[in-house]
């Protein structure tokens, strides 16, 4: 199978994990440094398309009324906020480093999600206001 069939697979998989719960990038970044990618174009990669995913579905949400646009709007802003920080720490991190450091911190993150003790088990409501 070709790469990128490997990664449109990978890409739907991931996008549709990141719509209805979040952490397509534990999938989809992985992918991508594993076929050689570099560090910076994978995480930018990874953002610009969980941005989309998360865009097409947070409009689909919307259009279902499961929230109301006065709920997102800190959200939102905190949101980029935390995105240009984030880029520019990743653009300030040299790729030698980035590519030992994310590996690291991706099977961190994988762990804690699957032995937080509450993760997930907590169902709330919507606010709409």
């Amino acid at each position: 199978m070709t790469n990128e069939i490997i990664l449109f697979i990978t890409g739907l998989v991931a996008g549709t994990v990141d719509a209805i719960a979040g952490g397509g990038g534990l999938i989809s970044l992985p992918m991508l440094l594993g076929i050689g990618v570099p560090p910076h174009i994978a995480l930018g990669t990874n953002k610009l398309q969980a941005s989309i995913g998360t865009s097409v579905a947070t409009y689909s949400y919307y259009r279902h009324g499961l929230f109301s646009l006065k709920t997102i709007y800190k959200g939102l802003i905190f949101g980029f906020i935390g995105t240009v920080l984030g880029a520019i720490a990743g653009q300030s991190i040299d790729s030698y480093i980035l590519n030992k450091i994310i590996p690291i911190l991706l099977l961190v993150i994988l762990l804690y999600t699957i032995f937080a003790p509450k993760l997930g088990t907590i169902e709330k409501k919507a606010r709409c206001n």
